[in-house]
């Protein structure tokens, strides 16, 4: 290798012998010798490089350590050759600017051993591709993402202004989410020929001294290794990535707010992705036909960033379940969507289908309508263009009234299941605040967190909020007023699937009412009704003695309190070690009616069959 051909020469010189000629440059493997890399990069002099290559050498060429005996120092150097110079050990001068050399030793720098950085060795070898050890504090950006057609234009623009030379450009990058900005800013740096770095913003020394000798290192790397810095801010002080923006020397990015800084930015908004985006992507990296309806449909649901489609995309291909690709796909991209949901809303998993529900003809139609809207809603707002230009009006919204235990909550996790999406339960009295304002910002918290996955929201017992609209008597009184209207204004927009629940249709005002798209009253069961409740709140294979199941659904009872019976008898007999009897049913009963307050409907010696 080279430099131990130039180090083995030293030693020569050294030692007193004759100098053999220096070989020409060449390159190995088609890579260009480092030393002379770093000296044209950086500056050095005839001298300087001397010096490094001396350092370099006491650590590689035990003949050139032992001619010398001791690490060199400035003095030593000073000495050996003729072309020496002073100022080649000032604080400015290449070789301590860039933290080449080092004492090794406290104490002046002159008089202290000299010993080269312990990173930039290697890199001399071209053993790594790294010269300094700043780079164990950031990730390197080496896997692609495909990017949609929006984003690509984006990347056009900044690779033209950063391969058109100085001054330095540094680019703030909004908008989209923050796998999409570092996307395209690895992209825009591989364009431009250089690798993409990402640095998180705690990672910025807050010391002035050690983020001056970091920042030194950064621009080392830009010089001799091309790397780029992406700069995610983070929860860092604004102060410390502000600070690293002015101060460093080359051109970066910044994913994330950065606040003012003397350098100034060019700020670069991503546009939104559209459906038709996002169904390209889908159709790119599943290798699937761009119109399947399906893909479609996944694209529209689930508004997930290039890099979010691209990983679940892999992870469906990579997958051996016996199930179609695009249903892989479809459970890696809710899964990616369940973001955290705050202190206002619970994720509700359930194992309820639409066919477990006891509902009169026409609500059971009116719930197949609910479901196949939000299943055709790509079609009908992204294929036809139903939606127009404004996204007001496109949500789906459903009231579900009627007393409770009739089936409400079940209905919309029946709902939520028939979909393939995820029901989140809101907590109006968390949601409500008695401060003015905050109930708005409380709301949109709960609709940013399902809104990337088009989760079924479910607002329960939503009469807390929507009541009448009362008389404006003060501000308290205007401010109530404007949050449902503020409420409905987020139904209308929100892109997924929004449920009211109320016990009293009767006490929301006509004027919200209007506003809803489907209103399903769900009737307290009649005796047909009750009877099937009962029939399947007991599986068979659990009865000891059948019930008279006739008798059971004259009482006047809701579904609610009807499973509820079933779990504690179930509870019951099995406390007792065997299946459930007619007087396990009746001391149930009679527990449920206590609980209610309500007088008791069953004998002593009942009427159930025993």
């Amino acid at each position: 290798m080279r430099l131990f051909a130039e180090t083995a020469r030293l030693a020569r010189r050294i030692a007193g012998e004759d100098e053999v000629p220096a070989e020409a440059s060449q390159s190995v493997e088609g890579r260009p010798y480092r030393v002379e890399l770093l000296v044209e990069r950086l500056g050095l002099s005839s001298f300087e490089r001397k010096l490094l290559v001396m350092t370099a050498g006491f650590e590689l060429d035990r003949t050139l350590a032992a001619a010398l005996g001791e690490p060199p120092a400035a003095t030593t150097a000073l000495s050996l050759f003729d072309d020496a110079h002073w100022s080649a050990f000032s604080p400015e001068a290449p070789l301590r600017r860039w933290g080449l050399v080092a004492p090794g030793r406290a104490g002046g720098f002159l008089q202290a051993p000299l010993v080269i950085d312990a990173a930039l060795l290697p890199w001399l070898l071209g053993t790594v591709d790294v010269s300094s050890a700043v780079p164990r504090t950031a990730v390197a950006l080496r896997n692609p993402t495909a990017l949609p057609a929006a984003y690509r234009a984006c990347v056009d623009t900044i690779a033209a202004r950063l391969q058109g030379g100085s001054p330095d450009p540094a680019f703030s990058l909004a908008g989209g989410d923050r796998a999409g900005r570092i996307a395209v800013a690895q992209a825009a740096a591989e364009a431009a020929g250089l690798t993409p770095w990402l640095i998180e913003g705690a990672a910025i020394p807050v010391e002035p001294a050690e983020r001056r000798d970091w920042i030194r290192l950064w621009e080392r790397e830009l010089l001799l290794c091309g790397a780029l810095p992406v700069v995610d801010p983070g929860e860092a002080s604004p102060a410390a990535v502000a600070s690293f923006v002015d101060a460093y020397g080359g051109p970066l990015f910044v994913v994330g707010a950065v606040g003012e800084t003397r350098r100034g930015t060019t700020r670069i908004d991503l546009p939104p992705i559209d459906h038709d985006g996002r169904a390209a992507l889908w159709a790119e990296a599943l290798g699937l036909p761009g119109e399947d309806a399906e893909l479609v449909r996944l694209a529209y649901q689930f508004a997930l960033s290039p890099a979010d489609i691209t990983h679940a995309a892999e992870e469906a291909r990579a997958s051996a379940d016996d199930v179609p690709l695009i249903a892989r796909a479809w459970t890696q991209a809710r899964a990616r969507t369940r973001r955290d949901v705050g202190d206002f809303v619970r994720r509700v998993t359930t194992g309820a289908t639409l066919d477990d529900l006891v509902l009169p003809a026409a609500q059971r139609r009116t719930l197949d309508a609910i479901g196949a809207q939000v299943r055709n809603q790509a079609k009908v707002y992204g294929t036809w263009a139903m939606g127009g230009h404004s996204s007001r009006g496109l949500g789906i919204s459903a009231l579900f009234s009627g007393p409770s235990g009739a089936g409400k909550t079940t209905a919309a996790e029946a709902l939520a299941g028939a979909l393939g999406l995820d029901l989140l339960m809101v907590d109006l009295s968390q949601v409500v605040s008695k401060y003015i304002g905050e109930t708005n910002k409380n709301l949109d918290q709960v609709f940013a967190s399902a809104e990337i996955g088009g989760a079924v929201l479910l607002f329960d017992e939503a009469d807390a909020l929507f009541g009448k609209r009362s008389e404006v008597r003060d501000s308290h009184d205007r401010y109530a007023n404007m949050e449902v209207s503020y409420l409905l204004q987020r139904m209308e927009t929100y892109r997924g699937l929004a449920i009211l629940t109320t016990n009293q249709k009767g006490g929301i005002d006509d004027a919200f009412l209007r506003r809803i798209r489907f209103i399903v009253h769900f009737p307290f069961p009649d005796r047909e009704m009750r009877e099937t409740l009962w029939r399947r709140a007991i599986p068979p294979r659990l009865l000891a003695e059948p019930p008279d199941w006739a008798e059971l659904a004259r009482l006047s009872l809701a579904g609610g309190s009807i499973r509820n019976i079933a779990l504690n008898a179930a509870f019951l007999a099995a406390e007792e070690g065997h299946g459930i009897t007619p007087a396990h049913l009746r001391r149930a009963i009679a527990s449920e009616h206590a609980k209610m307050e309500a007088p008791p409907m069953v004998g002593e010696r009942g009427r159930t069959g025993s």
